[in-house]
């Protein structure tokens, strides 16, 4: 199911839930649980968006790696309207 998301979709998710650190990138899945959270950091992994499912705090969320990060801004970036790339490096 996930892969019927578009790039667009990740984008929002993105700007929405996730946040991004010099060499890693967070996106918050709290609303999906533990499950959940692995199902859609397996399926990031598949598109060599390198992660983890992480909980802190208990909170969920998917723990990007710098190449990880990278790959996942390939499909973002380019989405993001041009008046919130200042809030991005």
């Amino acid at each position: 199911m996930l892969e019927l998301l578009s790039d667009e979709a990740w984008m929002t998710w993105f700007l929405d839930a996730g946040r991004k650190s010099k060499r890693k990138a967070y996106l918050r899945t709290q609303k999906f649980g533990e499950e959940g959270t692995r199902v859609i950091a397996e399926y990031f992994n598949s598109l060599d968006c390198d992660c983890e499912a992480h909980k802190s705090r208990d909170r969920h969320e998917i723990v990007f790696t710098n190449k990880g990060a990278f790959e996942l801004l390939k499909y973002v970036a380019p989405k993001i309207p041009a008046c919130m790339l200042q809030y991005f490096d």
